[in-house]
């Protein structure tokens, strides 16, 4: 008996910002981007951002599961950014931010 082999996909439909508001994903278009994550396969996450047309001028990745510390988020504000720049992440990153009450770092 043969088996149904179901293949899925996903599709960005908002933003997260750290304040909480939703925004469109098209808002990201040509806007340059440092990203950084703690995923199994980070290279998914990264072609996520890159199909909202955002320019990344930089990433790194973290091993899956990563518990973040304070020194991480010094470690990604020392990072030159230019003008205008964003940084962006996952939702289960900034959560594991968030509860480190370390976000401001990155502001």
């Amino acid at each position: 008996m043969q088996r149904p082999c179901v293949l899925s996909g996903h599709t960005t439909i908002a933003l997260s910002l750290q304040s909480g508001e939703k925004i469109p994903p098209e808002r990201l278009k040509n806007i340059k981007v440092f990203g950084f994550c703690a995923l199994g396969n980070p290279g998914s996450f990264r072609n996520t951002v890159a199909e909202t047309g955002a320019l990344i001028t930089g990433f790194t990745t973290f091993r899956d599961h990563y518990s973040f510390a304070e020194k991480d988020m010094i470690k990604i504000k020392k990072r030159p950014l230019n003008p205008g720049q964003m940084i962006v992440t996952t939702e289960k990153d900034m959560i594991k931010i968030r509860d480190l009450d370390c976000l401001e770092i990155l502001l």
